[in-house]
């Protein structure tokens, strides 16, 4: 639980770092959602480290203004998420070598 409010912490601020009333808003309409499939991927990671190294390659890349690495790193991300939801919610059986990290 308290990662999951670490991971959405960094999410709140990378959205509030955008200016974007629109996204602000689209995030803001999504955050039960967010908080639901947080909670659906807490077991499928072995440690926090994994998420908290892709927090900080993505942080790294908007500081130093790369929004092309930015880009890619957030939808790997989201990617990633995406996949341990359908793994816990959907029931598939397992996630790839790439996905248990």
């Amino acid at each position: 639980p308290a990662v999951s409010a670490l991971d959405m912490r960094f999410h709140e601020q990378l959205v509030a770092l955008s200016r974007s009333p629109r996204l602000i808003l689209m995030h803001g309409t999504l955050l039960t959602q967010v908080r639901l499939c947080l909670a659906w991927m807490q077991g499928t990671y072995d440690s926090v480290d994994y998420r908290v190294a892709e927090h900080a390659d993505i942080a790294r890349a908007i500081v130093a203004g790369d929004a092309d690495l930015a880009d890619r790193l957030l939808c790997a991300h989201m990617d990633d998420g995406l996949r341990r939801v359908a793994y816990r919610f959907l029931g598939f059986r397992q996630l790839s070598a790439s996905q248990e990290a």
